[in-house]
């Protein structure tokens, strides 16, 4: 009975202590990737020495640990897959699925006996996509705009959203795929949406995003650009922090800092690899009031574009 007791109670002294040694750690690493508010503060009194103004709330305090993903490029066989999966989800009694190349791309049409129900083209320079329904078609609507858009309200009913999922998980082929709502347009024949894709963590993807037109809760059209293929994490870097991006952007031209975050960013290696580079998006007025955005390099530090 005492040698039970001892055991029990070594046992809990080493769960204590692994515990302790655990909670150290993390604290530890939570220092480690945290940005004191003097280098802030300090970031902050170098712009307005520049003449640029930029509130200490806008800079994130923590280093930032993204992985870089990567996924082989776009085949026909990719294309024809997703089509498939369109066509199984959609028109499960339609037996006809064709394709016809074209310059910049190829076309599908999911056809019964009589007609064709839908068309999903791919272009072939970029992960550009379109697909719309016979309904859409024959409606007359005409262009509905094929730029991602942004709106105050993204209020959406439960019905909407549940046809927004089916269709991004149809298109899609990475698993728990993540989106958000960035603008919503209310149309005659029903709501059109426009969404980002994020990689895993919601970072969105610079440049990839869908709009989709809901109309009785089914999907009658959708474009956009989008990555169906599944991407992994690939490796690790240390990234550069927040301070160190917003000091490598160009600011000849820069008013005030209005947003800074980490997003996404395509990037092929050649050899049928493409990479998703974490990079700093920075929001800002120039001195002429208009918007404008910079990307840093998260890794290499360094302008990717203006």
């Amino acid at each position: 009975m005492y040698l039970k007791k001892v055991c029990i109670f070594l046992a809990a002294a080493f769960f204590v202590l692994d515990l302790m040694f655990f909670l150290m750690y993390m604290s530890m690493r939570n220092n480690m990737q945290k940005i004191s508010g003097e280098m802030i503060d300090n970031a902050v009194a170098y712009f307005d020495k520049n003449g640029v103004a930029v509130n200490a709330s806008v800079i994130p305090d923590k280093v930032p640990d993204n992985p870089i993903y990567s996924f082989a490029s776009y085949d026909e066989d990719l294309y024809e897959a997703v089509s498939e999966k369109i066509s199984s989800e959609y028109y499960p009694l339609c037996q006809s699925l064709s394709a016809i190349e074209t310059p910049d791309g190829i076309v599908y049409s999911v056809s019964d006996d009589s007609s064709a129900k839908a068309h999903i083209r791919f272009y072939s320079d970029s992960f550009a996509f379109e697909y719309s329904t016979e309904e859409y078609e024959e409606s007359g609507i005409g262009p509905l705009g094929s730029d991602k858009f942004e709106t105050d309200s993204k209020e959406i009913s439960d019905k909407e959203k549940k046809a927004l999922k089916r269709f991004i998980g149809t298109v899609s082929y990475a698993k728990n795929q993540s989106y958000d709502i960035v603008g919503v347009s209310l149309k005659d024949t029903g709501v059109y949406i426009s969404v980002t894709q994020n990689a895993y963590g919601n970072y969105p993807i610079e440049d990839n995003y869908a709009n989709v037109l809901i109309s009785d809760g089914t999907v009658k059209y959708a474009c956009g650009k989008w990555i169906s293929r599944e991407y992994k994490k690939s490796y690790s870097e240390p990234l550069t922090d927040g301070v160190n991006a917003l000091k490598n952007m160009d600011i000849s031209d820069a008013a005030v800092i209005l947003s800074e975050k980490i997003v996404y960013r395509h990037r092929y290696a050649g050899n049928d690899t493409n990479y998703l580079i974490p990079v700093w998006e920075i929001v800002y007025l120039d001195n002429g009031g208009s918007v404008n955005t910079q990307y840093i390099d998260a890794i290499k530090d360094q302008i990717v574009n203006k």
